[in-house]
């Protein structure tokens, strides 16, 4: 991968970890206020996942950590 498309990747990555922060925040509200519309079938079929969250900040240092190393390398 070059160069630009390694930041669009960890950009993607960051990106679906603050989708799913907001997720939790919405997902959180939404079991307080008890509202049973639409939310009775996100809360049996899908939960916020912090897993989901921890890994796309991982890949992005993993990521941030190889590019930057790449680049001192390649100067």
């Amino acid at each position: 991968m070059d160069v630009i498309k390694q930041i669009d990747y960890m950009i993607a990555c960051l990106e679906m970890a603050k989708e799913e922060i907001n997720y939790k925040k919405r997902y959180e509200m939404k079991i307080k206020m008890r509202e049973d519309n639409d939310w009775n079938w996100y809360e049996r079929n899908r939960t916020p996942s912090n897993t989901l969250i921890k890994e796309n900040l991982r890949n992005v240092g993993r990521t941030g950590f190889k590019l930057a190393k790449d680049l001192e390398v390649g100067e």
